[in-house]
């Protein structure tokens, strides 16, 4: 009992220096998005006179499977948040004097890398989820829902927390393979389009050999 209060004391402490996080978080996946489905919604419901209502529908279906499917959309999200998380979440490590005063602390470095790292991804998935449900609840109010596109949206949803958890391990990584915040900038960007440069060499290669 007394290890599992330390770990969420820890963790809410962690979680105070990274409110601004979670408010962006907050902001993007639990506001901004839903309203914007809403609209989206409502401008499409409006050319039901024009085109009748069973297009109308058909074309909401359409738009809401793409929304749902696990894409470009999600994937450039998970990135840009999974960016500032993973670097900011081990930043100290940029700093002499940071590095010895959390190695000073009487907590073992798996501890502390734990609560920082799970904090990374709290921070994402909660509001995520929270914002994705909404999304759900909207597209069941407007009467497309079926069980052929819930699945699609739960797959989405599991696919984009997993691509999200690869690239901010991936951050986090760079970060302490660096230490230094422009550096580290670089070595994401080498491990995250390292593999589609060589693919992408590779088939130039092949195509100018067999021509």
């Amino acid at each position: 009992m007394t290890l599992r209060n330390s770990f969420l004391a820890r963790l809410y402490e962690n979680i105070k220096r990274r409110l601004w996080l979670v408010v962006i978080a907050v902001l993007l996946f639990v506001i901004a998005i839903p309203i914007y489905t809403a609209m989206d919604i409502s401008l499409t419901e409006a050319t039901a006179e024009n085109i009748g209502i069973i297009k109308m529908q058909e074309s909401l279906y359409k738009e809401m499977t793409q929304w749902f499917e696990f894409g470009s959309g999600s994937t450039f999200w998970a990135v840009l948040f999974a960016l500032p998380a993973g670097m900011q979440g081990f930043s100290y490590l940029y700093d002499r004097s940071k590095i010895d005063f959390y190695h000073s602390k009487p907590v073992k470095a798996s501890q502390r890398f734990m609560t920082i790292w799970l904090n990374g991804v709290l921070i994402y998935a909660i509001p995520y989820l929270v914002g994705s449900i909404f999304n759900l609840l909207l597209v069941a109010a407007s009467g497309v829902m079926d069980m052929t596109l819930f699945l699609t949206w739960c797959e989405g949803r599991i696919l984009t927390i997993g691509f999200y958890l690869s690239v901010y391990s991936i951050i986090i990584l760079a970060v302490m393979l660096t230490g230094k915040p422009l550096i580290s900038v670089m070595g994401v960007a080498v491990f995250l389009f390292y593999e589609m440069a060589v693919r992408a060499l590779y088939m130039g290669m092949c195509s100018f050999s067999f021509h």
